[in-house]
């Protein structure tokens, strides 16, 4: 029986052959293999599949919370500069971030989240000072009273910490399903603000005014070859873009042009800036006023380095033939850096110019071609380029304490949600394309943007305001100090050590908000 059926599968076997072998040309023709554009379309597709598969993934479900409303809190010191939240009336093509095609932008993100969750966003819009104004005081009243008709706040980096440790805020990471590892929050700056294992505010891809609020620096193309000036895109690749650098290429432009023996916004000069350039450098060059170490806030600023950093960039900071300072103007406009300092860099009178990301549509128009710049190093031993992401412009987010812990879940939701459909929408249209391939002219400045977001960071330091005992006094604060050695009118040393017993006490405070 076995033989039998042995010899009935080979007769099988042979017959499938002599089938095949006797097809005509033209049957065989429809079974060809695969073109080369159909392989190639398959592999596409596999492509996409295996990159679906492993992009991050939204950690919220689909739901239907039947129209009911996400509220946010957004804050800026005026009413004409924009939302980050909301569809804004402010649309300029020229000279503002909110342009048509980052409206639209901002349009599609909300609608992607209300469908997503079946909610409908509103955005409570407070005028307010950034550091203790009306947002911070709206906050603290409300907290007092157990109350607050908002599910997440966004005002200045500076209020929320000013805030945080009147314990204002919820811990972000004891929010049952609060995914703050995803892509779509800024981890640089989350990692800097959370100590032992406690966040009370984030950043994220949702944050135009975080953003807006990255520092860098401005050149001027058409000076910079009638300087003989090298190829500046290059040096910042080749590391070698330093304190040093930026101070000898300065002081190629000092002319007073109104001869009346002072160089000032109506003269031409090699860097135009102001006092937040301090903050800028002294960041950039790796040094933090405070650091944390197992747990622990620590002072950091003083020591042996940062004491020659100090002195490297005052180098130019305190020649004011080479450096015009906007804070030197208040006297003479309310808006200095955009009605004096910003124009003389528009007008072809300052080599440099340095400002947050936000200026770089103030120049888009300007006569000459403008590149794009990080904020140098201290020296060319020095690894990395390191960008301060602004306290005072800049924006984070934060969920109310006094949220049941249903609303916290509900905030934390649409957070999160809003933050995710920001990523290909409100983040890729602002950077990807307003900013890198519109307000820009070429490549390289594109590459350099890369650079600057790449890179950017922060300083508990400069988010708490070390040493102003969390308000807007700021005598006594190190970030201030900074500031006030500019003009070499203070050294480090009595500066530092007339203000570090107020520094330490705000540690102290800082420190039991972030403890067990």
């Amino acid at each position: 029986m076995k033989k039998l059926l042995a010899i009935l599968l080979c007769f099988v076997l042979f017959a499938a052959c002599f089938a095949a072998c006797g097809k005509t040309e033209e049957e065989q023709s429809k079974e060809e293999p695969v073109s080369a554009e159909q392989s190639t379309a398959l592999s596409e597709e596999e492509s996409s599949a295996e990159e679906e598969s492993t992009a991050p993934v939204l950690n919220v479900e689909q739901k239907d919370y039947e129209d009911k409303e996400f509220v946010i809190m957004g804050s800026w010191h005026n009413t004409d500069y924009g939302s980050e939240i909301m569809p804004s009336e402010y649309v300029d093509d020229t000279s503002e971030f909110i342009t048509t095609n980052v409206n639209e932008a901002i349009a599609e993100r909300n609608r992607l989240t209300e469908d997503y969750l079946g909610v409908k966003i509103r955005e409570l819009y407070v005028v307010s000072d950034r550091m203790s104004g009306a947002a911070a005081q709206q906050l603290r009243e409300n907290h007092l009273a157990g109350t607050l008709g908002v599910h997440v706040v966004a005002p200045s980096i500076y209020c929320l910490g000013a805030l945080a440790g009147e314990g204002i805020f919820a811990d972000l990471n004891t929010i049952e399903g609060f995914d703050t590892e995803s892509p779509w929050f800024d981890r640089s700056f989350n990692t800097t603000a959370e100590v032992n294992g406690k966040l009370f505010f984030i950043q994220g891809d949702c944050g135009l005014y975080g953003f807006n609020a990255t520092p860098l620096v401005f050149f001027n193309k058409s000076l910079a070859a009638k300087y003989n000036l090298p190829d500046l895109y290059q040096t910042v690749r080749d590391g070698e873009w330093t304190f040093d650098l930026v101070y000898e290429y300065s002081k190629l432009m000092s002319e007073d042009l109104n001869e009346d023996g002072l160089i000032d916004y109506r003269d031409k000069t090699g860097y135009v800036g102001q006092a937040d350039d301090s903050w800028n450098w002294f960041y950039g060059s790796g040094e933090k006023i405070v650091d944390v170490k197992n747990g622990k806030i620590v002072l950091s600023m003083y020591n042996e380095r940062s004491a020659n950093v100090v002195e490297t960039m005052n180098k130019l900071f305190s020649d004011r033939t080479l450096y015009c300072c906007a804070n030197d103007y208040f006297n003479v406009s309310s808006d200095p850096v955009r009605e004096l300092t910003s124009k003389m860099f528009k007008e072809g009178r300052s080599l440099f110019f340095s400002e947050i990301m936000s200026y770089i549509h103030e120049f888009s128009d300007m006569e000459d071609e403008f590149g794009v710049l990080p904020i140098p190093k201290y020296s060319v031993e020095q690894e990395d380029y390191h960008t301060l992401l602004n306290s005072w412009s800049g924006n984070a987010f934060a969920i109310p304490d006094v949220l049941s812990d249903e609303d916290r879940i509900f905030a934390s939701e649409c957070l999160q949600t809003f933050c995710y459909f920001s990523t290909d929408t409100v983040k890729k249209e602002y950077i990807e394309r307003t900013l890198k391939y519109q307000k820009t002219t070429d490549e390289n400045s594109a590459e350099m943007l890369e650079i600057i977001f790449g890179t950017r960071g922060t300083d508990l330091g400069f988010i708490y305001n070390v040493g102003s005992h969390g308000n807007a006094t700021t005598d006594t604060s190190l970030p201030w100090l900074l500031q006030k050695m500019m003009d070499g009118s203070i050294t480090f040393s009595a500066g530092f050590e007339a203000r570090m017993s107020a520094a330490e006490s705000d540690i102290e405070t800082i420190q039991a908000m972030y403890s067990d």
